[in-house]
């Protein structure tokens, strides 16, 4: 964080600050310099396992309801039969998943993430684990840990699974980390009269923006150096936000996934869609979902002249559009 940014967050400058401003600026305000860092700072993987695992214990006692009396004896049986085993694969495989964040980190650069968090993540650089599934825990697949350093990655078989589905799960996860450290979960716009609009964090259309753009701009990254084969996890998603970018532009969706702050992309929706078509959208996706979101922009595209019809022969829509099903059964033309 740049020193400028350090000064604002001082008590006695915050209390001046919030006096001047009404509470829908001074929110604004609050959101739109980066964070301090992580509450909770790892500087080894002993420490970031230890704090992943009592995370896992104390959802698995609530969610099994087990007492804890009884998680110990059987957390004591499986340690017997498997953390040789496991901690053996984990070095193996944690070191080669390590160089490959290294190779990620270089590839989003400040251009690419922009300054804000580009900052953060040099003054609070991720630490990654390894992990594998097992019925105690929480996860057991790639995840960020938000309000600490920590990003796991699940452990992809005993040959470290394939090269092109590891860079595929921890660029996804490093994408979360560095949105969440730009306050990119923070969900805001700037109305046509220049009012600020918040969304509720935990809402469905906060959390579809923050899951469909983080996987979209995963998959297009690795493509572009040249990683191709892995997966999507969230088709339906992915499909939408590839709408709206095609719409709001590349730079602006990416722009305000890192930082929070969606106003061009409302403008250029809204300019191309009309009124409130960005705030409509989102409306739908609280309520239908990804697919419902969708067919309503198709809708608005019709309505509107604008086609996207171009853009299906390009190799990614393609893909998305296997993972989701036959052409057959989508309810608009191709």
């Amino acid at each position: 964080m740049q020193k400028r940014e350090r000064e604002l967050h001082k008590p006695h400058i915050l209390k001046a600050i919030k006096r001047a401003l009404s509470p829908g600026e001074w929110k604004w305000k609050f959101c739109s310099g980066a964070r301090e860092g992580p509450r909770k700072i790892f500087s080894s993987d002993e420490q970031a396992r230890k704090y992943v695992n009592r995370v896992d214990v104390d959802y698995f006692v609530e969610m099994a309801g087990f007492s804890r009396g009884e998680y110990t004896l059987y957390r004591g049986m499986e340690k017997i039969k498997q953390d040789a085993y496991w901690n053996k694969r984990y070095g193996e495989a944690s070191e080669a998943n390590k160089k490959l964040l290294g190779t990620i980190r270089l590839w989003m650069d400040d251009e690419y993430l922009g300054a804000r968090a580009y900052n953060a993540l040099l003054d609070s650089p991720p630490i990654l684990l390894t992990v594998h599934k097992t019925p105690l825990r929480k996860l057991g697949e790639s995840a960020c840990y938000f309000g600490t350093n920590c990003i796991t990655v699940r452990f992809l078989g005993e040959d470290g699974g394939r090269v092109e589905g590891r860079i595929s799960e921890i660029a996804r996860e490093f994408h979360h980390y560095a949105s969440w450290l730009g306050k990119g979960d923070r969900v805001r716009w700037r109305d046509g009269d220049g009012k600020p609009v918040f969304r509720r964090k935990g809402e469905e259309a906060a959390e579809a923006l923050g899951e469909g753009v983080a996987e979209m701009l995963t998959l297009q990254l690795i493509r572009k150096h040249g990683v191709e084969g892995s997966r999507t996890r969230s088709a339906n998603s992915v499909f939408l936000m590839l709408h709206i970018q095609e719409i709001a532009g590349e730079a602006a969706l990416r722009k305000a996934y890192f930082c929070g702050d969606y106003t061009k992309v409302r403008e250029k929706i809204d300019d191309a869609m009309g009124e409130c078509a960005f705030e409509g959208i989102l409306e739908e996706l609280n309520r239908g979902g990804s697919w419902d979101a969708l067919l309503m922009l198709r809708r608005m595209c019709r309505e509107a002249g604008f086609s996207v019809d171009g853009f299906y022969e390009r190799p990614l829509l393609k893909e998305v559009l296997k993972e989701m099903g036959s052409k057959e059964r989508l309810p608009f033309e191709k």
